[in-house]
């Protein structure tokens, strides 16, 4: 749709089919920008970090990581996987695991409250849904 409204917007003169394209050509080129290039979710940008990082399975191994410290640290198991991890890893880790989880939530619960503001019952089921499937969230 963007790229179908830049056409567009460069074919015709002054008006409102040029503004309604230029909107068209801006919220789509932004949005695909923002979700695709965000390193946070499993798109192109979450690639890229995880090639830049050198670091293959970047979210898998951070939240893998992420739980062993918190069993480590709540019921005083050891696990050799965290041995395994360079310091370097180990930062990314962290970040990476608290930084996804906390912009999944942040997502979640602005979907729930926009649903739920007008379907009250709706966004209570999907915010219900959605803490239940965040847990098992890999």
């Amino acid at each position: 749709m963007a790229s179908l409204a830049v056409v567009v917007w460069m074919r015709v003169s002054d008006g409102v089919v040029r503004d309604v394209a230029f909107v068209v050509m801006l919220i789509g080129g932004a949005s695909t920008v923002l979700f695709n290039g965000n390193p946070l979710l499993r798109f192109d940008g979450y690639y890229i970090l995880s090639d830049i990082l050198e670091i293959p399975n970047l979210g898998q191994r951070a939240n893998n990581y992420f739980g062993n410290l918190t069993t480590r640290y709540l019921f005083g198991t050891e696990n050799r996987a965290e041995k395994e991890a360079t310091n370097a890893e180990r930062f990314w880790f962290v970040a990476y695991a608290i930084g996804s989880f906390v912009y999944r939530m942040f997502v979640m619960v602005a979907i729930a409250l926009a649903v739920a503001g007008k379907y009250f019952v709706v966004g209570v089921i999907l915010a219900f849904v959605g803490c239940g499937a965040a847990r098992y969230e890999t």
